[in-house]
């Protein structure tokens, strides 16, 4: 069926992606003439002379597994310091969204929320990530680990596109490519403290020592305390929220017991606790029956409760256990061995995952106690990777190898208990499931580029894998009396399946799948420090089974794997003798079968989507103005949407008005054109930072960044309850030090205007016209100090 409104929004994306794309390439290539000839006539990049004025450190990534720098790789980078990462105040992942475009990194619902460019695995642990999380090369495929603090970080890539075919299947979206600290062998430290003075209630202390233990072996122990009271006041338990505490450390080694044999070994534990969380609810619609009756209950038990979105409350609790608690810890083991053999390296890459959760969740965000969900879930992950690696300075490079790894994955007996008294029904009820997994994947990839004339190169590469699943699914009904063992009771039974749908089942499953993921780029450089590319990639992500579905068929039980395919062209430029860099690039994606989830007011409907398409352009630009003075920013423009999507899900309480019909029983909506979640238009940020003297021997200090982004849904099936307005933050650190970097004082300002920010939301369970929603952190102040020596 036609729909107007649809195909407005389809012209008017097209015409901005149109805009933007010849907008940006035109100011590119305008501008490429002046660059060379700057290049030619200014400062030399390189050798004598090169430091004279002021010049941009350069920026090595790993993004494609080995040393290089940022402009001469052919792929979509951004990179952020760990330096960086400290002086904005950033604790995890989750602050990262404001300051990279096309980045959205969230904790709500059930699982983890990573997308890049509009793509990403959404509210299911039955799906593998879209977005890889690796550190210091291993892959972390639990994504619950996406929570853990920074600690000690050198540096964070975030890789945008299909990466398959350096590292692997769960990188269909992009990857976040983590580099811990490295063990040194000259003797340094650092100790920061951050203390939370508005806003937040947040204390934490970390730091780091390295140093030689012998003229062979150096080390490095790292080490991180946190508090927080929290942001939020839950007005039913008065007080903050969410509390939480974690405490990581790592101790790593570097050996070189030969000149060509170096050794790297690291073991991490972190562990975290917490109680409460920042959801409320959002909206409430009266025109529903029941929501009247909801209203009242709320306000019987907290007065306080205005039905508003409001950044400082929350009013979730779990009644039944620890008040909304969660605990987290996690074991992670590298260990890697580099031999170089002259014209090539041997590399061989170890990781080893020992990961445990446990999470109780109000999830009606109320003080009633309609739903409480119980989850828990241990990971045993091993890998191997085995790679060969040429001489980078020879005429024709490559990287190739194979790759094992296998995860035991058990959620056992996760429920959620509905009390269907409160919305004035029989009894309650407790609906528990259980599943055992265990996941392997084999893999074989190259990767060559040969220089056909100087400076021009073409790349060809590929992933042959194969992967292998094993499931054992258990949904059982527990005795309203014991709250454990099954009951056979047919009235409880025949409630489980009339009001929510689920049914007990015992079912054990097998899958496998195997792909080839291609991929190749051709590059020239124009002039020196001027690079252009071209270049298509490939992307898989393995099907599965839906473990948290209440009722079983074979038909709905099994997802079908995910495909993606990608072109990209880029433009990287240095400016002025290095004094800048200018990044520029313009992307078509397209993906087959995308896994989504969506919420429907009682489970979550898991299915494939036809096709969806992610298209868009971003630059990049950074500028030192003098040697303490650097500006810069970034914009991107974002077209994302289903392709083709005739039968999605219709999201709870959608009528016929809104495009919801039901067709052999079957309740959809066409959403051919909408826009994917977490994918706003336009988004982008400009920064300054500044370093001066001021005499005595002490430096000025000041960081500022503003970031944007238009509006964008936070969910996935066009429920028009569920849409961010667009937004700007404004973050502030200024501040004094020593010249010599040996201690520093500052104060630190992040969401200066205290914006409200949504990241996640649904339905309240069960209640027909009532949202919750889950925001970022208002406005917070705090006082950093830092010592090195």
């Amino acid at each position: 069926m036609f729909d107007k409104r649809i195909a407005s929004r389809r012209l008017i994306r097209r015409r901005g992606f149109m805009l933007a794309q010849c907008g940006i390439f035109a100011m590119a290539l305008a501008a490429m003439p002046t660059m060379a000839a700057a290049q030619e006539a200014g400062t030399p990049a390189e050798g004598e002379g090169a430091s004279q004025g002021p010049a941009l450190q350069d920026i090595i990534v790993t993004a494609q597994k080995r040393a290089q720098s940022l402009q001469d790789v052919p792929v979509a980078v951004q990179a952020i310091s760990g330096e960086a990462l400290l002086n904005q105040g950033t604790p995890g992942l989750e602050t990262l969204s404001s300051s990279v475009p096309m980045l959205h990194i969230s904790y709500g619902g059930l699982s983890e929320q990573l997308f890049i460019r509009g793509v990403g695995s959404g509210s299911s642990a039955a799906f593998e990530q879209s977005v890889g999380l690796f550190q210091d090369g291993i892959a972390m495929g639990v994504a619950r680990l996406s929570r853990l603090a920074f600690l000690d970080t050198e540096q964070v890539e975030i890789l945008k596109g299909p990466q398959s075919t350096l590292f692997g299947k769960s990188t269909i979206g992009g990857a976040v490519n983590i580099t811990s600290g490295q063990p040194r062998f000259s003797l340094k430290g650092q100790a920061v403290g951050l203390f939370d003075i508005d806003g937040g209630t947040r204390r934490s202390v970390e730091g780091y020592v390295t140093g030689p233990l012998s003229d062979t072996v150096a080390a490095r122990l790292a080490v991180k305390a946190s508090t927080a009271d929290g942001a939020f006041f839950n007005t039913y338990t008065d007080r903050r929220a969410p509390y939480e505490k974690s405490v990581s450390g790592r101790f790593s080694l570097l050996a070189n017991p030969a000149d060509n044999l170096e050794l790297f070994a690291s073991l991490q534990a972190s562990r975290a606790t917490s109680f409460g969380r920042s959801a409320q609810i959002g909206f409430v619609d009266t025109r529903f029956a029941n929501v009247n009756s909801f209203v009242a209950q709320v306000r019987a038990r907290d007065a306080d409760e205005d039905f508003m979105p409001n950044r400082f409350r929350s009013a979730g609790r779990n009644p039944i256990a620890c008040d909304e608690c969660g605990k987290d810890q996690a074991v992670i083991g590298t260990f890697r061995a580099t031999l170089d053999i002259g014209a090539a390296k041997m590399v061989s890459l170890t990781g080893y995952i020992d990961s445990k959760w446990r999470e109780q969740i109000d999830a009606d965000a109320t003080p009633l106690p309609i739903v409480n969900t119980f989850l828990n879930q241990s990971t045993r992950q091993f890998s191997e990777e085995l790679r060969i690696e040429s001489d980078p300075n020879l005429r024709f490079t490559y990287i190739g190898g194979v790759y094992f790894q296998n995860a035991q994955i058990d959620a056992i007996d996760s429920c959620s208990d509905f009390d269907l008294g409160v919305l004035g029904r029989i009894t309650r009820i407790r609906s528990c499931t259980s599943a055992m997994r265990d996941e392997s994947t084999m893999g074989v990839f190259a990767q060559g580029t040969y220089e056909i004339a100087p400076g021009f190169r073409i790349t060809a590469g590929g992933r042959y894998q194969t992967s292998d699943r094993n499931i054992h699914n258990i949904r059982y009904v527990p005795d309203p009396g014991t709250g454990t063992t099954p009951t056979t009771n047919p009235v409880v039974l025949a409630t489980a399946a009339a009001v929510l749908g689920q049914r007990p089942f015992d079912v054990k499953r097998s899958s496998g799948e195997s792909r080839l993921t291609p991929s190749a780029s051709i590059e020239w450089e124009p002039y020196d420090g001027g690079l252009l590319y071209a270049g298509y990639r490939t992307g898989f992500k393995q099907g599965g089974f839906d473990s948290s579905i209440g009722t079983f068929s074979d038909a709905n039980y099994q997802f079908a794997p995910e495909t993606a395919e990608s072109f990209e062209i880029g433009y990287k430029t240095s400016l002025l003798g290095r004094r800048g860099r200018l990044n520029i690039n313009a992307f078509t994606s397209t993906f087959d079968d995308l896994q989504l989830s969506s919420f429907n007011g009682i489970g979550f409907t898991v299915r494939n989507a036809a096709k969806a398409r992610s298209r868009g352009v971003e630059a990049e630009i950074e500028f030192a103005v003098t040697d303490g003075f650097t500006i810069g920013g970034n914009a991107a423009y974002l077209d994302a949407s289903y392709a083709s999507y005739a039968d999605a899900p219709c999201y709870a309480n959608q009528t016929a008005v809104g495009g919801c019909m039901t067709v052999g029983g079957t309740r959809a909506q066409d959403l051919s054109g909408h826009s994917l979640a977490y994918s706003p238009n336009w988004s982008g940020s400009l920064f300054a930072n500044l370093r001066q003297p001021v005499g005595g021997g002490l430096v000025a200090l000041a960081d500022f960044r503003v970031s944007a982004r238009t509006s964008q849904e936070y969910g996935p099936d066009g429920d028009p309850n569920r849409i961010a307005p667009g937004v700007a933050l404004y973050d502030l650190r200024v501040g004094i030090g020593d010249a010599d970097g040996r201690w520093e004082f500052a104060v630190v300002g992040k969401n200066l205007t205290n914006e409200y920010v949504p990241s996640f939301g649904f339905n309240v369970p069960l209640v027909a016209g009532a949202y919750t929603v889950q925001v970022d952190q208002p406005r917070v102040i705090a006082l950093q100090a830092k010592a090195r020596f």
